[in-house]
């Protein structure tokens, strides 16, 4: 190998080689570089490995990558350039990350095979392996971090290479990595006849049911997944919060007796992915119940497991108990066991104790833990030098990561800054449909409300904050009433639901350090203040501000107005960030600059909408957010600008039908009124005047000390009093995604690129013709953790 220059001329001897030598019993190597799996529905079949082991009766045999069935993949590069490419160094008085555009892309490469094969497959790990030359380095991939060694000389002596091939096709399903809790649904079999025969659609609005359809690809593995908790007596949870009143976070020996039973959901392909190999790594699920054939919402995720943090069903507990309004109720949750609830006869296999001839030295080798960086192509040092063997006993007790419990910094006074995560399965009634389904402006608002609404219940009545507010975490629900329209169609009523409660934090514990090395929350709604200060305690006006963020974020995207490029405002309103001079990630600045003149703008002019109502809401929400830094954070806001007066818009609703979120706002009306005449911090709703120009400053008792986005009141009554007034709106006032179309717009006007075959392309790397997503943007913003945002 060592005389062969080119990593094409490696490929069919090291296949060769090792089938020859039986190093692989039962595997087979193939060698797919030239065609990628049609089922990559993200990478588009562009993410293509040099070579990948398989099981022998599932390896392709038409040369594609096939993800759902690799077990490892082996990217190589010829030994002209190994040295160059190389994306790590061994030398340890030296970064372990080598600066330089080809190293980049060698980890961001290896990055994105590793996303490629987590996304496809269930997996609590896997593994891979770099050949450069004559030299090898191995991965071990978790939702923490990645293991990967020092070089290897394999031409010199074979000893670690040879002992790594063998021993891992000796390992177990489980060993490898297989999630032993996800059964593949055979097809056919009687499970996947019930789940082609589908739910009983009574009880389902269209979208939903169109939802449970739309999973069941056939080129998509099918699922069925355990849900209960881990209840291992090996098994010592990381220290958790307890509650500090019955009203509390019911833990422990609150829990109700469901949280002991075994339940069984059936899942296709997932309705939502994030992006990234560490982190959550949340998939959402339209499951179906096998018994009674019921829908439900299925989140699979790697939840972090540090002290104070609590599983997001105990929180869905506290918040049921407290009576919150417009959050999902949960069914069942718990931490994913490999051992609970296994049937007798399951079991791992343990490794033999004889060994191949060529072998020597035992594995527990050079190992290199590092964390991987958001940009999809860098890894960052987290542990050097360590010969910590993986031990067996990580297979105990809930499916967590292993990198983490190894991992330290370059220097021995650098923080280890990787998050313990454990595998986490919850289901809740509710299926939602994302907040950029919204039919109108109108709607637009009334969804935003609800959300405010649950979000000031859940604080003042179980004492949790968010502290996640995102486009992502606010849902639009729709559920049949039983009663019939005139027309004898079903009617449907629509409100909203604040979701994902994993990052929420119960204050009253009076918690004030934080529970995390970084920043909690989604980068782009995340308020000004947190983004300039990542050490700043989060607050109610962090969260608040969070939700004016996702008003202007999708009115840009969705509804009519001014603006000339939708992709620069979102670029420097939403994704702008700098380096501070420790290396942390800092934003905000197009915010604070927003937030002083009581005004949005593209370039010098000033970015106006033609909805009224949505003009006036994010206007008096900024002034509002002005008056919350001139008194809080005076350091934050630049010099004053003169503000530019707007000319009023008049607008006329003409539809005649009455949308399914009307009805749901005719029904939650008075409870919502009450809501607001309840606390003395609010003056009585009203409609609002569009006939004006300005809407009257309304005054507010006992808010001397705090401003209006320092309590939930003054929003909530702020959206109620414009949902509330029936003129002014724009019927049917909602646009195609004009990000999306800019971008096409800009493709079409570019020299067309073929896209016939595959590519070798790093994970940073956006497709033709495709804007990049808030998402991918995130992941390419920041050096920190991989797939994700500066946070």
């Amino acid at each position: 190998m060592e005389t062969i220059q080119t990593e094409r001329g490696m490929y069919t001897p090291w296949i060769q080689v090792v089938h020859e030598s039986n190093f692989c019993s039962g595997y087979k190597f193939v060698a797919t570089p030239h065609k990628g799996d049609p089922q990559d529905y993200r990478g588009r079949g562009r993410q293509v490995p040099d070579v990948g082991l398989y099981p022998e009766l599932q390896a392709p045999q038409d040369g594609a990558t096939r993800w759902s069935n690799m077990r490892v993949f082996v990217e190589f590069k010829g030994m002209k350039v190994a040295r160059q490419v190389d994306g790590f160094c061994d030398d340890p008085t030296e970064a372990f990350e080598r600066l330089g555009e080809k190293p980049t892309q060698t980890r961001g490469q290896a990055i994105g095979y590793a996303e490629a094969m987590l996304a496809h497959q269930q997996r609590t790990h896997i593994f891979s392996l770099q050949v450069l030359g004559r030299y090898a380095r191995f991965f071990r991939w978790d939702k923490a971090g990645a293991f990967v060694s020092d070089l290897v000389d394999y031409v010199e002596d074979p000893t670690l290479l040879v002992q790594f091939l063998w021993r891992f096709c000796k390992l177990s399903d489980e060993q490898q990595g297989i999630d032993p809790t996800a059964e593949k649904i055979d097809k056919p079999s009687a499970l996947y006849d019930l789940m082609k025969a589908g739910p009983d659609p009574n009880a389902l609005t269209p979208k939903q049911l169109q939802y449970w359809q739309d999973s069941l690809r056939e080129d998509w593995p099918w699922w069925k997944l355990k849900v209960s908790d881990c209840n291992c007596v090996r098994h010592v949870l990381a220290p958790q919060t307890a509650p500090q009143s019955p009203e509390s976070l019911p833990l422990g020996e609150s829990r109700p007796a469901e949280k002991q039973l075994v339940r069984y959901f059936l899942v296709a392909k997932p309705h939502f992915r994030a992006l990234g190999v560490t982190g959550r790594g949340t998939r959402g699920y339209i499951a179906m119940d096998p018994e009674t054939r019921r829908l439900f919402y299925l989140k699979d995720c790697w939840r972090v497991s540090l002290p104070g943090i609590q599983k997001e069903g105990d929180v869905l507990r506290a918040l049921r108990v407290a009576q919150v309004e417009y959050v999902p109720t949960l069914v069942c949750d718990g931490d994913v066991c490999s051992r609970c609830g296994l049937n007798s006869g399951e079991s791992t296999h343990p490794v033999p104790d004889d060994v191949p001839a060529a072998s020597g030295a035992g594995m527990t080798g050079p190992w290199l833990g590092t964390q991987s960086s958001s940009e999809g192509n860098a890894v960052q040092t987290a542990l050097r030098g360590s010969n910590a063997p993986l031990s067996p006993a990580a297979l105990d007790g809930p499916q967590s990561t292993l990198t983490d419990k190894h991992a330290r910094g370059d220097s021995a006074d650098e923080m280890n800054t990787m998050k313990p995560h454990i595998h986490y399965r919850m289901v809740v009634s509710e299926i939602g449909q994302p907040l950029d389904d919204f039919e109108e402006s109108r709607q637009l608002i009334a969804t935003i409300m609800y959300a405010v609404v649950a979000h000031y219940m859940a604080y003042e009545r179980a004492g949790i904050l968010h502290r996640d507010v995102s486009r992502g975490n606010i849902l639009i629900y729709s559920h049949p009433t039983g009663r019939l329209q005139a027309d004898g169609s079903p009617e449907i009523v629509t409100t909203a639901i604040l979701n994902d409660w994993d990052l929420s934090k119960d204050v009253r514990t009076n918690r004030e350090g934080a529970r995390q090395p970084n920043r909690t929350g989604t980068w782009q709604f995340m308020s000004a203040a947190l983004l300039r200060n990542p050490k700043k305690v989060h607050q109610v006006a962090d969260d608040l501000e969070s939700f004016v963020h996702v008003l202007i974020y999708e009115s840009l995207r969705y509804l009519r107005h001014n603006c000339d490029s939708v992709k620069l405002v979102m670029r420097q309103y939403f994704d702008s960030y700098d380096y501070a001079p420790n290396g942390e990630a800092s934003g905000g600045s197009e915010k604070l600059g927003a937030f002083h003149a009581g005004y949005l703008s593209t370039g010098a002019k000033v970015l106006r909408f033609d909805s009224l109502h949505v003009r006036r809401i994010i206007r008096r929400s900024l002034q509002w957010l002005k008056k919350y830094y001139v008194k809080s954070h005076p350091h934050l806001l630049e010099p004053e600008n003169a503000p530019v007066r707007e000319e009023a818009i008049t607008s006329v609703s003409t539809k005649t039908a009455t949308p399914s979120y009307l009805l749901g706002f005719a029904q939650e009306r008075d409870s919502i009124a009450s809501l607001l005449t309840s606390t003395p911090k609010t003056s009585v709703a009203h409609e609002i005047d569009v006939d004006s120009e300005e809407d009257e400053e309304k005054t507010f008792a006992d808010l001397e000390d705090v401003t209006p986005i320092e309590t939930h009141t003054p929003m909530i009554e702020l959206l109620y009093d414009h949902l509330n007034t029936e003129t002014g709106w724009l019927s049917g006032d909602k646009l195609q995604d004009q990000l999306k179309a800019e971008a096409l717009e800009v493709s079409r006007s570019t020299a067309s690129r073929s896209q016939s075959s595959a590519s070798k392309r790093s994970a940073s790397q956006s497709q033709p013709g495709e804007p990049e997503d808030p998402e991918r943007r995130k992941c390419k913003m920041a050096k920190t953790s991989l797939g994700r945002s500066p946070t």
